[in-house]
């Protein structure tokens, strides 16, 4: 036989009889020359990741660039899609499995002090892996005799616990409980010891291969952590020259050492590990850190961006140095309004009555510094469903930069028990202090609202 082109074997991969996986073994030109046998033809068929089946077929020969095969003869083979039939040829059915039944950790358990899914665990503490047995689309039973055990990358091990475990739906639990001295970032499975132990499929006595139970599950073990943020300061809105206390509270007792951490803020500024207000805590757990408001530093919503140790060492009593990972930490958000002017106070007048139709409220809103309305008609939304509309010209005859006043008429079918400003609405405009700084404009716990 002669070949032009590369032709190719279709296969498919029967798990429980049924196609699982379809493939292609492509025609290998020197293989079969070296062969010395025109009758013979070799085909190379590589496995995939992933790819199963307790019987592996070919199915067909075909082509997809135009390839042919031709006899002594000059008769021809047609390969055009789908090829010719295979099926009941001998040897087309290989009996050949590719891979084995695979195993899954499909999830994982951590506890610590009674507390369930957690994922900083210490000595004492127990990891839990749920291993399933898959084969196809379907777990499958095994029979587990022995003990076998997972170890892991921080010198530990999981041990196969049959009370927990329920092979015949091919689902077994390995626990860990973590023991002095190990330690991890990052818990990952490394390897199996047998311990003589063996795992089998019930269908067919198959040896369950359990080193494919690998990967790393997000687990810090006997690392010191940072649990919660809390920032401490004199209200809401901190106006420049004032200082902010950020107190950093970890899992564990820790010891800083050799530098001066800080923690990023993402008003530019950066807040600075304090080591005389961390020692009146009298905390080992918690350390603060201290931020004095630049005239320039602003935002409307302090928030933590980042730890740096900054040269320093920040480590536990065994010497595990700390994950200063801020991801999931609460408290990253302070909720401060920094270097922005806000709201301190309204007034309204007349004071407490009955208002008509045509009655006239005045409403001076007090800032927190001189500030500059422009671009637009702010609004005061009222509890009647109204609006208090910015006066420019009352709020220039009071000759206070830090104060605005708003006017509300009254009309026809405005009812309230008890009239109160429920919103700020810049509706367009922009109020802004001498550096251009945006107000912060909640009047939620504003007196006078």
């Amino acid at each position: 036989m002669t070949v032009l082109g590369t032709p190719l074997l279709g296969t498919t991969d029967l798990i429980d009889g049924s196609p699982f996986f379809n493939g292609w073994a492509t025609y290998n030109a020197t293989a079969t020359a070296a062969l010395n046998d025109p009758t013979k033809l070799v085909f190379d068929y590589t496995v995939i990741g992933g790819e199963e089946g307790t019987d592996f077929r070919i199915t067909s020969i075909y082509a997809d660039d135009g390839s042919i095969i031709r006899d002594s003869f000059g008769s021809e083979l047609s390969l055009g899609w789908p090829g010719v039939s295979l099926t009941g040829v001998s040897g087309a059915d290989t009996d050949l499995q590719i891979n084995g039944p695979h195993v899954f950790v499909g999830s994982t358990f951590g506890s610590y002090d009674g507390t369930p899914f957690v994922r900083a665990v210490n000595t004492g503490g127990i990891v839990k892996f749920y291993v399933s047995t898959v084969e196809g689309f379907s777990n499958k039973a095994v029979t587990v005799t022995g003990t076998p055990e997972l170890t892991l990358n921080d010198g530990g091990v999981a041990t196969y616990d049959a009370a927990s475990s329920t092979p015949s739906s091919g689902n077994l639990t390995f626990v860990y409980t973590v023991g002095a001295g190990e330690h991890t970032g990052n818990l990952a499975i490394t390897g199996v010891v047998a311990n003589g132990a063996s795992v089998q499929l019930v269908s067919d006595g198959r040896a369950v291969d359990l080193s494919t139970a690998n990967g790393q599950y997000n687990y810090q073990i006997n690392t010191p952590l940072i649990t919660t943020i809390d920032a401490v300061a004199a209200g809401g809105n901190v106006p420049a020259g004032e200082t902010i206390q950020l107190i950093v509270t970890m899992n564990e007792d820790v010891t800083v050492a050799g530098g001066t951490p800080t923690l990023t803020l993402n008003d530019g500024a950066v807040a600075t590990f304090d080591v005389a207000a961390t020692s009146d805590l009298a905390d080992p757990k918690k350390l603060v850190f201290s931020y004095t408001v630049g005239d320039a530093d602003y935002t409307t919503d302090l928030q933590i961006t980042a730890f740096d140790a900054d040269g320093a060492t920040i480590t536990d009593s065994a010497g595990n140095a700390a994950d200063l990972s801020l991801a999931d930490v609460t408290g990253v958000d302070t909720d401060l309004h920094v270097g922005a002017p806000w709201v301190m106070s309204m007034a309204s007048s007349p004071g407490p009555g009955q208002l008509q139709a045509g009655d006239v409220v005045t409403f001076t809103v007090t800032m927190s510094e001189a500030v500059t309305v422009a671009g637009g008609t702010p609004v005061l939304e009222l509890s009647d469903n109204a609006v208090a509309e910015f006066d420019a010209a009352a709020t220039a005859a009071l000759s206070d930069p830090a104060r605005l006043v708003f006017r509300y008429t009254v009309q026809a079918g405005d009812v309230a028990a008890d009239l109160q400003v429920v919103g700020f609405d810049t509706n367009g405009a922009t109020i802004t202090d001498s550096d251009g700084r945006d107000a912060y404009l909640s009047v939620f716990t504003v007196p006078g609202t």
